[in-house]
């Protein structure tokens, strides 16, 4: 729902808080609110570029792009992986490091995650979740075989962590023998944007 402004009849605030103007042939556009010094929420970025903006900021190679998503080759922690910065309505809302390195003993995915979580502790602070979640016993009592546990989905990592703009998870997880290791953050003021935006396009379907 669009409120229009009080002060200028020709610009409106969505319910989601964002300020759009108004064209003559009824299509909108967002204004940019100006700020001194924009916060770097993800790598170079801040939660709202647009994708124009994240091309500039992001330096690595692009290697793939969709409607929704800009997809780059980096490394995290001397790990091989996939930037992804994933956009709604030209809007960064979040973004995630996937985790590609691959190793032929799975227990050191396990030894990764653990890298991965002493570098966000030492940033961010504890964890405000911190759990490993069994579904199946088939390998719990042999901790040599807990990186098949992952790999098969009776084992999973989680953690989070929260800032006064960002929501951080660190998951390890699998399925048939294959592992999901994934970083995300997501924008806290952009969330009811973001439904907002995915409610409309689910409307399309009808």
């Amino acid at each position: 729902m669009i409120i229009p402004s009080i002060q200028d009849q020709q610009s409106a605030i969505t319910s989601s808080g964002q300020t759009v103007n108004l064209n003559e042939d009824g299509t909108w556009d967002y204004v940019e609110q100006p700020t001194a010094t924009p916060q770097k929420t993800f790598r170079n970025t801040c939660w709202g570029m647009t994708r124009k903006r994240v091309k500039q900021a992001e330096t690595n190679e692009l290697f793939h792009e969709e409607d929704h998503y800009l997809l780059y080759r980096g490394k995290i922690a001397e790990l091989d992986c996939c930037i992804v910065y994933c956009l709604v309505e030209d809007r960064l809302v979040r973004a995630r490091y996937v985790i590609t390195e691959e190793h032929p003993d799975r227990n050191e995915y396990i030894n990764d995650h653990e890298t991965i979580k002493e570098a966000l502790t030492l940033k961010y602070g504890e964890p405000a979740d911190d759990q490993v979640v069994w579904s199946a016993d088939l390998y719990k009592e042999d901790d040599d075989d807990w990186g098949v546990s992952v790999s098969l989905g009776h084992l999973v990592f989680g953690c989070d962590w929260s800032t006064d703009s960002t929501d951080i998870l660190l998951m390890l997880c699998g399925e048939n023998y294959e592992i999901s290791f994934v970083v995300e953050y997501s924008s806290q003021k952009l969330k009811p944007f973001e439904a907002a935006a995915r409610k409309r396009k689910s409307l399309l379907d009808f």
